[in-house]
C-alpha cells in the first residue's frame, strides 16, 4: 500500500547511495532504442516488416518470440512490468520506485471509483501494481465506512467517494484523485533532493492544469469548472490558465500576451504555443511526452544519483508508448507519415 516514501528495503539519504544502482543502469541503458531505430520502426510499411525491425532491436527477444496466443499489447504491458523489476532490484526502497508506480495505482483508483458509480465492471481496465492490494481498496470502495484512512490511497479514495456523496459527479471525484496524485509525486520529488526530478513534476502539473483549460474551452467548458480541476504545485497561476477556458479571445491564444506567462522553455514553448493557436490537446499530450523525454536525457547525463534511475525509466516508457502507438496504428491501416507525425522523440 502507497505511503508516499515509506521505506522498503534499503534507505537512500544521499547520491552516494544511488552509485551501485547508477552502475547497474548503465548497462541497461545501452538496450534503449536509439532515435535512428524508432525512425525505421515507424516507417514500416506493415505488421511484417514491423516486426522484422522488432528482431533487429533489444526488444527482439520479447516480442518476436511471443506465443500465438499473446498479443502485442500483452507483450508490452509485461515489458512495463520488467522496468519495474528492474528498478526495484537495482534500488530497493529508494522513493523513486514509487515515483514511478504512483500514476498507474491511481489509475486502479478511479476505475473503482468509476465502477461504483455506474455499477458496471471494468475490471478489464485495472493495472497489476506491485504492491498495491486491489481486491482491499474494492472492498473500501464498497464499503467506505470501514475506511481507516491510514494511507495515501486510503485517505485519497476517501475524500473522492465522498465528493461524490455531495455532488454526485464522478469528474469531481477524479479531480480529488488527480490533486493527490500529483501531490504524492511533488512530495516524492523533494525527498529525492532532485531539482531536476521536482522540475519535472512541477511541469507535469503545469502542462496538466493547460490540457484541462484547453479541452474545458474546445468543448465550451466554464471558467468555473476549471477551478474545480485545477491542481496545485506548479508555476502556472489558477487566474492566468482560467482566462483560456473562457476569456481570450481564439486569436490570443497563441499569442504573445498570453504565452509570455507561461513558465516553459523552447523547444516546448513552441509546441504548447502550437497547441493552444490550434486548440489541439493532442498536441499539448505530444510536448508533454517530448518533454518527458528531453528531461530523461538531460538526467542520464548525470554521473550518480536518483537522476540515473529516473532518465533510464522515462525513456524506457516513452519507447513502449511509442512502440504501441506503432502496433496500434498498424493494426488500424495508418499511414507511416501519421505514424511518424504522432512520434515521441527528442535528441538523444
Amino acid at each position: 500500500m502507497s505511503s508516499v516514501g515509506a521505506a522498503r528495503g534499503r534507505d537512500y539519504k544521499s547520491r552516494e547511495d544511488y552509485i551501485y544502482a547508477s552502475s547497474r543502469i548503465r548497462v541497461a541503458e545501452k538496450c534503449l532504442l536509439t532515435p535512428q531505430q524508432l525512425q525505421q520502426l515507424f516507417a514500416a510499411t506493415d505488421y511484417e516488416e514491423a516486426l522484422r525491425l522488432f528482431r533487429e532491436t533489444p526488444y527482439g527477444v520479447n516480442l518476436s518470440r511471443a506465443p500465438e496466443e499473446l498479443s502485442y499489447e500483452e507483450v508490452l504491458h509485461e515489458e512495463s512490468a520488467r522496468l519495474s523489476r528492474e528498478l526495484a532490484e537495482a534500488a530497493p526502497g529508494s522513493p523513486l520506485l514509487e515515483l514511478f508506480t504512483l500514476e498507474d495505482e491511481f489509475h486502479n483508483l478511479k476505475i473503482l471509483l468509476k465502477q461504483q458509480v455506474l455499477g458496471k465492471d471494468f475490471s478489464q481496465l485495472l493495472m497489476e501494481v506491485p504492491g498495491q492490494n486491489l481486491l482491499y481498496l474494492r472492498k473500501l470502495a464498497e464499503q467506505p465506512e470501514r475506511n481507516p484512512r491510514e494511507s495515501l490511497q486510503e485517505k485519497a479514495l476517501s475524500e473522492a467517494l465522498e465528493e461524490l456523496t455531495n455532488t454526485a459527479d464522478l469528474q469531481r471525484g477524479e479531480f480529488v484523485l488527480d490533486r493527490a496524485l500529483y501531490a504524492a509525486e511533488l512530495e516524492l520529488a523533494r525527498q529525492l533532493e532532485s531539482p531536476l526530478i521536482e522540475n519535472w513534476v512541477r511541469t507535469r502539473v503545469d502542462l496538466q492544469n493547460l490540457g484541462t483549460a484547453l479541452r474545458l474551452r474546445v468543448s465550451g467548458g466554464s471558467a468555473e469548472r476549471f477551478a474545480l480541476a485545477f491542481i496545485p504545485g506548479g508555476e502556472l497561476a489558477k487566474a492566468t490558465l482560467s482566462r483560456l477556458v473562457s476569456e481570450l479571445r481564439d486569436e490570443e491564444l497563441g499569442g504573445e500576451s498570453f504565452t509570455r506567462k507561461l513558465p516553459f522553455r523552447e523547444p516546448l514553448l513552441s509546441a504548447v504555443v502550437s497547441a493552444l493557436a490550434g486548440r489541439d490537446p493532442a498536441k499539448l499530450e505530444k510536448a508533454r511526452d517530448e518533454a518527458t523525454l528531453r528531461a530523461a536525457r538531460e538526467a542520464l547525463k548525470v554521473t550518480y544519483g536518483p537522476e540515473v534511475l529516473f532518465g533510464y525509466a522515462l525513456c524506457r516508457q516513452m519507447e513502449i508508448l511509442n512502440l504501441r502507438i506503432l502496433l496500434v496504428s498498424l493494426q488500424s491501416g495508418g499511414k507511416a507519415e501519421v505514424r511518424e507525425n504522432r512520434l515521441r522523440v527528442a535528441g538523444r
